[in-house]
């Protein structure tokens, strides 16, 4: 894969965007483009990603699994699976557990964000774009960690490159478990390992808000809840742990 180092970018995402509209070099052999920094990262629905210095900005473009049958909701929580790995790397055993996963695609640890992504289609091309706390914890409404305070290294400064990597290879190993095996080995994962599961969580999608008990996730992807006695299945949206939180920007 071919690793595309900028010092300076407005977002890897819009890059990576920007990219396929204009050459097709990478069609065969995928990139990742990484920054130094990013002076308008994005998240989900447009938000902004605060990007501090030292912590892991990319996007990953890889062709789309040749699968009809798959979505990009499973490919979304497909990767967030990666990502996870990915931390457990560099941590110890004794506090793996406390690595969850957020629905649809975050990363916590102990009711902190350590990872988020955003995931988009163009021209039948796959752009995973992953932000990682690496060395820093960005000031946000919501707590943050980073892998440097958590990590069996503590209080060294971790390298990017090697995170990079890592996420890399785990990605791939994901997807082909994905094209593989299918969608029921990750929602397995994803069960065992989900931070909202049997909670009450308010999912706020646009000016919807929809208040419920977190039950499961269906083979789409999609969280289903109970609220006010029916299942409801939601594809998209901002999950909060506590209706008090609805006020948090989602970076």
């Amino acid at each position: 894969m071919k690793i595309i180092h900028l010092k300076t970018i407005d977002s890897t995402h819009l890059y990576a965007l920007r990219l396929i509209e204009q050459s097709t070099f990478f069609v065969n052999e995928g990139a990742a483009i990484v920054a130094d920094e990013q002076t308008n990262g994005i998240g989900r629905c447009k938000r902004q990603w605060v990007s501090e210095k030292g912590n892991l900005f990319t996007s990953i473009i890889k062709e789309m699994p040749n699968n009809n049958a798959m979505d990009l909701g499973q490919l979304s929580l497909t990767a967030a699976c990666a990502v996870r790995e990915t931390i457990l790397h560099y941590i110890s055993s004794e506090i793996s557990n406390n690595i969850k996963l957020h629905w649809p695609n975050d990363v916590y640890y102990q009711q902190k964000k350590i990872s988020g992504m955003l995931l988009a289609v163009s021209n039948n091309l796959l752009i995973i774009s992953v932000g990682i706390n690496i060395n820093s914890s960005p000031n946000l409404a919501r707590p943050s960690t980073c892998l440097c305070e958590i990590s069996q290294k503590s209080g060294a400064e971790l390298h990017r490159k090697e995170v990079l990597s890592i996420l890399l290879e785990n990605i791939d190993d994901w997807i082909s478990r994905l094209c593989n095996v299918g969608f029921s080995y990750v929602r397995s994962y994803w069960l065992r390992n989900i931070n909202d599961i049997n909670c009450k969580v308010t999912i706020k999608n646009g000016n919807s808000v929809l208040n419920g008990i977190f039950l499961d996730i269906n083979d789409s992807g999609k969280a289903v809840l109970e609220c006010e006695g029916k299942r409801v299945q939601i594809s998209s949206g901002d999950l909060f742990m506590n209706q008090d939180e609805i006020g948090y920007s989602c970076e």
